[in-house]
């Protein structure tokens, strides 16, 4: 913390994210921007349910990956550990591609 500190006030620096230290609780704690919101302090967390609701599988993510990265590899560790591929899937809007699109059909047509 002193040494980010003493970076940031005293050198001017502009500390890159990756240096940065928000929780002296948590040091491994990520700093999480969505559409200009204030930021959020804690991990981008991946849930996926079945058709009950009930989750399925989920990924805590290191940093803040841009959500558009993501629905490619959380359909690949759904397909690795039920060995096929779900009939459907739906997504929020920052998780939509035409790349991501083009790569589920891919995906479909191989399983």
């Amino acid at each position: 913390v002193i040494e980010q500190t003493t970076r940031r006030v005293l050198d001017g620096e502009s500390v890159p994210v990756a240096d940065k230290i928000v929780s002296i609780h948590e040091p491994h704690t990520d700093i999480i921007v969505k559409d200009g919101r204030e930021p959020v302090y804690g991990h981008k967390v991946c849930l996926t349910s079945g058709a009950s609701g009930l989750i399925i599988d989920g990924l805590i993510l290191n940093g803040n990956p841009s959500d558009s990265t993501l629905p490619i590899e959380m359909m690949e560790r759904l397909c690795d550990r039920y060995n096929r591929i779900p009939r459907q899937a739906a997504y929020d809007g920052a998780f939509c591609s035409r790349d991501n699109l083009k790569g589920l059909n891919v995906m479909e047509r191989a399983m």
